[in-house]
């Protein structure tokens, strides 16, 4: 949109990805104002997704064209939309085997695509792809899965926009779980609250068979676990009979349930039931694991990526590892991982920043029955924040350009940032910048960095990172500052110069991250004859930039002075200088 002079024929607007108007994606219209009208405007089709445009301006006579307006940006929607009305929220759980998938339809986009998948992949058997063409006004809409999903099954779904010249980035996935199928199974034996005297005797567990009334049985999932919540998975089998035998450890309480698994899904799972074996030897024990890694520390220096070691244990089959942030570990929180070796470098990923955690490690042997004491809990304390590099010149004894590089230090585990760059310590005012990275270094403690242009100019620029990995988000580190440059500078012809030449050579003094120049030239220092001129220059960073003038009147003395600007801010005058 632009505002209509009057008198004016035509407006000339341009639009590109670059501000130097130069690049193959430039474009532009030319077409007739409008008096009629509050604002007149072009209408720029199918733009690359995600990409910053910048555009501008000018008004057109039959005999002349006015200067250019300042340059504005805006940056295109990088990806497709759910609908935030109607869409089913990420993580839920319960739903329908028919579910109606809501996206948000964006006007002037030929097409949407959707993907529903079992997998993150978006690569399995059972992938659907759905490209839907719709009305060309934004709307909500929705599609339905091909056929039924199956039952107690994870599907993740994910959304891109099409038009004729580009294709969108897919939106982050989200995901569901539909509805266990019902009823859930019978158990028939051991019943609830056994009490069995064995002498390393297999027992025989039995339920009833399932008969779904819409699907297959394929076969049946059973659990043992030392907790209602199955927290802790004992014994976990896939069988094909409605009775399987098993050697339960003696002197111990185990809770058992089954679940089904047919053509259509899982069937919910039956109700736990308590069994307990009782016997007079001692259930003979494992060496108990010692660790070698990680160090046991209550510092809060440890990354969100940890790597475990350990000693092996004779006759282990497995070791099972648990973190938790409590030392009761039976939190929300709980990770727990199984190991068939003792191995070197075992990692956690995506810890929480800024949490203590505790762990500690059990051998198991190969009968699923023997095992090791729990080893005393350890402890470590991860990060809360980035720590910042530079720049950083709270005492402004260095003055920054524009265009700059800020550095940290990689906190290994994350992968991805935010940078904000502000005018203000509070990081809320209306020149805030944001920016966005990815990060392949998620094991090295190395330095990262963010090329940012277009500060504010003579103002003190404060800067702070956070940390993403794929479950949590760090604290924003302690902010840092610097100032930017404020000073315009000529450099030549000399000031004063008596006896110049009637065409002059302008120059000035290039900065980085200010390419964009106006000069102004006049027979009065005030700046205000009608002999003024104005001159606007882009030039790229060097240490000669210039415009020649000619034409002058002879015997007249010239002032002229310059400032800088980009698309955001521009600099002081320069002193004037005259000849």
């Amino acid at each position: 949109y632009f505002t209509y002079s009057t008198g004016v024929n035509y407006y000339q607007q341009q639009i590109d990805t670059t501000p130097a108007f130069n690049s193959p994606l430039c474009e532009t219209k030319i077409e007739k104002g409008s008096p009629t009208d509050s604002y007149n405007y072009h209408t720029f089709y199918d733009l690359r997704f995600g990409t910053r445009y910048f555009r501008r301006v000018r008004e057109c006579l039959p005999k002349d064209t006015s200067d250019w307006s300042p340059i504005r940006s805006f940056t295109t929607i990088a990806t497709g939309a759910y609908s935030t009305s109607y869409s089913i929220a990420k993580g839920a759980t319960d739903q329908s085997i028919n579910p109606l998938l809501y996206y948000y339809y964006r006007s002037y986009i030929d097409s949407v695509e959707i993907q529903l998948d079992t997998t993150l992949n978006f690569n399995s058997p059972l992938l659907e792809i759905h490209r839907v063409k719709e009305a060309s006004s934004q709307s909500n809409a929705y599609i339905e899965p091909y056929k039924s999903l199956l039952y107690g099954t994870t599907y993740y779904w994910r959304i891109r926009d099409i038009h004729a010249k580009d294709i969108s980035g897919w939106t982050t996935p989200r995901y569901f779980t539909t509805a266990y199928m019902k009823p859930a199974l019978s158990l028939v034996s051991p019943t609830d609250l056994s009490v069995i005297i064995t002498e390393q005797t297999p027992i025989d567990f039995t339920w009833h068979t399932y008969h779904p009334t819409d699907a297959t049985i394929l076969d049946y999932t059973m659990q043992l676990s030392t907790t209602i919540s199955f927290e802790e998975i004992f014994y976990q089998a896939h069988i094909n009979d409605t009775v399987t035998s098993f050697l339960l450890p003696m002197n111990t309480t185990l809770y058992w349930r089954v679940c089904g698994n047919t053509t259509k899904g899982r069937t919910a799972w039956s109700t736990p039931w308590l069994v307990t074996t009782k016997d007079s030897s001692a259930l003979c024990t494992l060496e108990t694991p010692t660790f070698t890694k990680p160090e046991n520390s209550p510092l809060a220096n440890a990354y969100t990526r940890q790597y475990f070691n350990w000693t092996a244990v004779a006759d282990a089959a497995n070791y099972i590892l648990q973190i938790d942030t409590t030392t009761a570990f039976n939190s929300p929180e709980l990770i727990q991982t199984v190991y068939t070796t003792n191995g070197s470098n075992n990692v956690i990923y995506d810890l929480r920043y800024g949490t203590h955690y505790y762990y500690r490690m059990r051998a198991m042997a190969a009968n699923q029955i023997n095992r090791s004491a729990w080893t005393e809990a350890r402890e470590f304390i991860t990060v809360s924040r980035v720590t910042l590099s530079s720049p950083n010149d709270p005492e402004v004894e260095y003055v920054y350009y524009p265009s700059l590089t800020l550095y940290w230090k990689n906190s290994i585990g994350s992968t991805s940032y935010k940078i904000e760059i502000d005018t203000v310590p509070t990081f809320d005012s209306p020149a805030i910048l944001r920016y966005n990275q990815s990060s392949s270094y998620t094991n090295q403690e190395s330095s990262l960095s963010q090329s940012v242009s277009n500060l504010m100019l003579g103002k003190m620029n404060y800067w702070r990172v956070r940390a993403y990995n794929d479950k949590d988000s760090s604290d924003w580190s302690i902010p840092m500052c610097f100032k930017t440059y404020n000073n315009a500078k000529g450099t030549a012809p000399a000031d004063s110069l008596t006896n110049a030449y009637t065409q002059q050579t302008l120059r000035w003094e290039c900065i980085n991250g200010l390419p964009n120049v106006i000069i102004e030239l006049d027979t009065t220092a005030s700046f205000n004859s009608t002999l003024k001129q104005t001159i606007n220059e882009w030039a790229y960073y060097s240490d000669d930039a210039s415009t020649t003038v000619s034409q002058l009147l002879f015997g007249t003395t010239y002032y002229w002075r310059v400032r800088y600007y980009h698309s955001r801010d521009t600099t002081q005058w320069s002193k004037t200088r005259h000849f």
